[in-house]
């Protein structure tokens, strides 16, 4: 519910006090025969609530009241009432009953505080009903009335007045009249669930035919009485938390608009979840994505913080549909009085290492005194980072009938709204009771929360200042340019290489748990998912108060990460310049999407099996089983050829935008003057065939590994000396990957090799058959293991992630997110590698041997067996 201002119907749940339940609607007649005669009824809606009724006039001109049963001055009763010619309804009885004080409620689309109204006299109220049994309603009010009046308000209330409104709702089937077309057929039906808004909660019934899913509310408080939802129309399906359990789901439909659904346990929501993504067509609707997916697309920057920052929030149940676990963002800056803004200063910014409360020490050292000094169950924060209250505070200009749901009518003391960011800074500071962060809104798009759109009447400040738009710091001109550069301060440099310190606190080992404790990131245990099971509290009293407490501390996220989030990788400008470079990211979804439609150049090369693809600057350097080095200009396709040995190359690297190194069948090493087509040097490297080289330009170095079971490191700044030799292996290793200091080797008996040369093998595994190829994700504690038709996700323990069945896999090269796979017997394809799909075949591009991907040309390269290389700019 994310437009009060714009529902056609003029009442909201937002009108019920805080555990107020709604238990009926009907339409009716007002009058009050004390002051107007009978010709003045009032068509309406008549809302019966556990405390109070609320009239809903037809008419829009006239308010819509709440009567309160505690301010009613006696019993509810029924009572005769003639009919005459100005009767609406056959009945001879009334709803009658007096009070003494009623509360005008404001129209949702102009919200303004609640107007009491206390009478000098009781007055007397009638209520008329076109379709229910006056008898019936009596008594339901008088039940409420007395319960009201009684030792029985409060909590012991709710609990009845649920208890009460549950016998209807079990008894509600669904009306298939709703059904839009006659040829739907039912798959699921009469599901009891709750749809989730702020603040509010709509029973339904939830019914699912084969072309669509519709919401049925138990009570017609909405403008539609039946919502639905056509299947072509979901994009996104995310399993959610509702109240610390996993009873709820999210729909999302086009246009990014959702629905939040609440079941009675999990086992429905399950069922309902089940059903939804076999109806729902798989390759249109995102699901549940990987963690590790996001993360590594995140790390290689091909998403940005604020959607990183989103997705982190959605895995971990956070929803935009509930205010008790609405998404968290960081405080960013920490400079909001000074004229400029310099995001090249790490001044600017505010230590993301730290939680809000732990930023000052001085009140960090008031905390833990306090802790010290607390019985079980201890937190060193009263409050939480996020909660109701701090949104609502946020956006009450934007959403104004929450916070007068949460301050009973009324906006909050005008020197308590938020209305100056710098001040609200300070606050975080230093306030022992204030230790929030953020919201999206303070880097999305839109400034409305931010000013005074509805004219809200707001009150003065103590100083005389009036309350209307959030005061800005200097350096913003306007709202949105505030918003601009707070964007650009979450995109900065700065941030990108210290938010997974954040991650760590909110999403990560640092939630909970002694990490917690050392990062002083202790809140109360009720927050935490799983510090209570409310299934099993059988006290209706105990179970209210639980869930209000729960409401009211905030929920921190489920954890997502056990072990510390790795940081982003470096934006660095590449060793090797490019001339024309596009600085395209070709991983890239869009991009990737784009070669599908471009047309792959052909360019024969070699006599034999192209072995090798590299690219320095405008030219692409090939090696092939000829011997030979081939160098094809980029812009005219022009080719050069020279020989290197007489045997086949099985594998080169760059060493610099001058040199490479070819590995040979002939044992040796070969480093080839790109400049002078020479080769400058010949190293006797191994006692068997090289299968595979890499330059590790941290250690200024060369690895080679052999099919004689040898990894060997080789000095380029001491005319390549031998600098290790490892002999980790038993049968002949076929393939290498490096990712900085850490090599992965890979023999044909399946056996894995991981090795940091700084420290030592971090481990080793079987996968239990001949490996071909294998690559390594930046950044990232995981490799990727091609055998034959398999293609393999690994944790550095040898755990296996997900695996990917192929047609076939001769050679591979991925980000950790797609892979483009070649196969000697097949064609070129490209996966989206954790959802198992097949993004693209080439199929004129058969017979693949290696594969290249160039990151800042925004090229794919593949070579053939019989020589050829091909270009999918």
């Amino acid at each position: 519910m994310h437009s009060l201002g714009k529902k056609k119907k003029r009442f909201s749940l937002l009108f019920l006090e805080d555990g107020e339940i709604y238990t009926r609607d009907s339409l009716g007649f007002r009058h009050h025969q004390d002051s107007y005669p009978e010709k003045r009824q009032e068509k309406g809606r008549i809302h019966i609530c556990s405390r109070s009724i609320i009239f809903e006039p037809a008419d829009v001109e006239t308010p819509l009241v709440r009567y309160a049963y505690r301010d009613m001055v006696r019993i509810p009763d029924e009572i005769a009432i003639s009919k005459t010619i100005y009767s609406y309804t056959d009945n001879n009885t009334r709803l009658c009953f007096s009070t003494n004080k009623v509360i005008e409620l404001p129209d949702t689309r102009n919200p303004s505080s609640y107007k009491p109204i206390q009478y000098r006299s009781p007055q007397t109220v009638y209520f008329d009903f076109s379709y229910d049994l006056i008898s019936q309603i009596t008594a339901i009010v008088r039940d409420f009335y007395e319960k009201n009046s009684g030792h029985y308000a409060g909590f012991d209330l709710d609990s009845i007045a649920a208890a009460t409104s549950r016998e209807r709702e079990e008894a509600l089937k669904f009306d298939t009249s709703r059904i839009e077309s006659i040829i739907e057929k039912p798959l699921l039906q009469n599901i009891e669930a709750q749809r989730i808004h702020p603040f509010m909660q709509l029973k339904g019934i939830l019914y699912m035919t084969d072309i669509r899913m519709y919401f049925q509310p138990c009570y017609q408080v909405s403008a539609h009485p039946v919502k639905s939802v056509k299947y072509s129309e979901i994009t996104k399906l995310y399993m959610r938390r509702w109240r610390l359990r996993n009873l709820g789901l999210e729909v999302f439909t086009t246009g990014n608009k959702s629905i939040f659904l609440a079941f009675n346990n999990e086992e429905e929501r399950n069922k309902v979840y089940d059903k939804l993504k076999v109806v729902v067509s798989s390759s249109e609707c995102e699901t549940e994505s990987s963690v590790e997916n996001m993360m590594l697309k995140w790390q290689l920057r091909q998403i940005s913080n604020f959607e990183y920052l989103l997705y982190l929030n959605s895995a971990a149940y956070r929803t935009f549909s509930d205010f008790t676990q609405y998404p968290v963002f960081p405080w960013i800056l920490a400079s909001y009085d000074s004229p400029t803004l310099d995001l090249n200063n790490p001044e600017t910014f505010r230590d993301l290492s730290k939680p809000i409360g732990a930023l000052n020490p001085s009140r960090l050292s008031t905390f833990w005194k306090r802790y010290n000094d607390m019985p079980e169950p201890k937190f060193l924060y009263g409050t939480h980072y996020s909660t109701p209250g701090y949104v609502i505070g946020f956006l009450f200009r934007k959403f104004p009938l929450a916070m007068l749901r949460l301050h009973s009518g009324k906006f909050d003391a005008p020197d308590r709204l938020f209305n100056d960011i710098a001040q609200d800074w300070r606050c975080v500071l230093d306030n022992p009771a204030d230790v929030k962060e953020l919201i999206p809104e303070f880097y999305g798009n839109d400034p409305s929360f931010l000013q005074n759109e509805l004219n809200l009447d707001l009150g003065v400040k103590m100083n005389g200042e009036k309350v209307w738009d959030v005061k800005l710091p200097p350096w913003a001109t306007d709202a949105r340019d505030f918003l601009s550069k707070m964007r650009e301060a979450l995109e900065s440099s700065y941030v990108s290489e210290n938010l997974h310190n954040w991650i760590d606190l909110i999403f990560g080992y640092k939630q909970r748990g002694e990490h917690a404790a050392q990062s002083d990131n202790l809140f109360h245990p009720l927050t935490y998912e799983g510090s209570v099971d409310l299934d099993s509290v059988n006290d209706p009293l105990q179970r209210r108060a639980m869930e209000l407490q729960i409401n009211e501390f905030g929920q921190t996220p489920k954890q997502l990460f056990k072990i510390p989030h790795p940081p982003r990788s470096v934006q660095q400008e590449p060793q090797i310049k490019r001339q024309d470079s596009k600085l395209t990211n070709l991983w890239k979804i869009e991009a990737v999407a784009r070669k599908k439609t471009e047309q792959a150049i052909e360019v024969s090369l070699h006599k034999k099996r192209l072995s090798s693809i590299n690219v320095i600057n405008d030219r692409i350097l090939t090696t092939g089983h000829d011997g030979c080095v081939k160098v094809v200009t980029l812009e005219k396709l022009q080719k050069r050829s020279f020989t290197v040995c007489t045997l086949p190359i099985s594998s080169s690297c760059v060493m610099n935008e001058k040199n490479i190194v070819a590995g040979c069948y002939d044992n040796k090493l070969y480093v080839f003057n790109i400049g002078n087509g020479r080769v400058s040097q010949t190293i006797n490297a191994h006692d068997d065939a090289i299968s595979a080289v890499e330059y590790i330009n941290e250690l200024s170095a060369i690895a080679s590994v052999s099919w004689d079971a040898q990894l060997k490191i080789w000095d380029v700044r001491d005319k390549h000396a031998l600098m290790h030799s490892f002999e980790d292996h038993e049968g002949q290793i076929l393939c290498m990957s490096k990712n900085e200091y850490v090599i992965s080797t890979c023999d044909k008996e399946g056996k894995v090799v991981l090795r940091d040369l700084r420290e030592g093998i971090i481990s080793r595994f079987d996968v239990g058959s001949r490996i071909d190829c294998v690559g390594q994700s930046k950044h990232s504690n995981h490799i990727i293991i091609g055998q034959k038709t398999l293609m393999g996700l690994y944790e550095t323990s040898g755990v296996l992630v997900t695996q990917l069945v192929v047609a076939g896999v001769n050679c591979f090269v991925s980000d950790g997110v797609f892979v483009l796979n070649g196969q000697e017997d097949g064609q070129l394809e490209m996966w989206e590698f954790m959802k198992g799909e097949n993004f693209h075949k080439w199929e004129n591009i058969k017979g693949v041997t290696t594969v290249q991907a160039d990151e800042y040309s925004g090229a794919f390269y593949a070579g053939t067996k019989d020589g050829a290389l091909f270009i999918i700019p």
